[in-house]
């Protein structure tokens, strides 16, 4: 009986160690995920993405509702900007979660250091230009691929 005790004891406090463990690499994931983030400039990176999705709501909710008053369709970025800004921070905590539960603290540390290099900063900084440059080319390509897939759809129509 007391050598199940022992037993038990011994076991339970393995499973203690290593839950223990498990949270103690958790923590240095989440933690390491936090610096690279800060790294990132994500903060600044989801400012710039949030001008762009108002730029684009926008020029949407001008072409749906024509004829309304530009001060209307200010306000309405004003409000949708809030909104997103509202929830930014929720973003980039499940990111940084994301981040943590995916990559291991050494593999965060690892892209958190090629992020702090001479290169890496280059890529962070020029981050915010190549979201503004590249959305109007996504615009492009999402308008003209719909363009060719309504073609398409009524040249099979047309077909049948």
């Amino acid at each position: 009986m007391t050598l199940r005790l022992v037993a038990l004891a011994a076991g339970t406090a393995l499973c203690l160690t290593a839950a223990r463990a498990a949270d103690d690499d958790a923590a240095a994931r989440l933690a390491a995920a936090q610096q690279m983030m800060t790294i990132l400039h994500a903060d600044q990176i989801e400012d710039v993405r949030i001008g762009l999705i108002v730029d684009r709501a926008k020029a949407q909710y001008r072409e749906e509702r024509a004829g309304t008053p530009p001060g209307a369709i200010d306000h309405y970025g004003d409000v949708l900007r809030e909104e997103l800004a509202r929830d930014k921070a929720k973003l980039l905590a499940l990111r940084t979660q994301y981040y943590a539960e995916h990559f291991t603290a050494a593999e965060l540390t690892a892209w958190g250091k090629l992020l702090d290099s001479e290169i890496g900063r280059k890529m962070t900084d020029s981050e915010p230009m190549i979201m503004r440059d590249l959305y109007g080319v996504d615009d492009l390509w999402i308008t003209n691929a719909m363009e060719r897939t309504a073609r398409r759809l009524a040249a099979e129509t047309d077909g049948s």
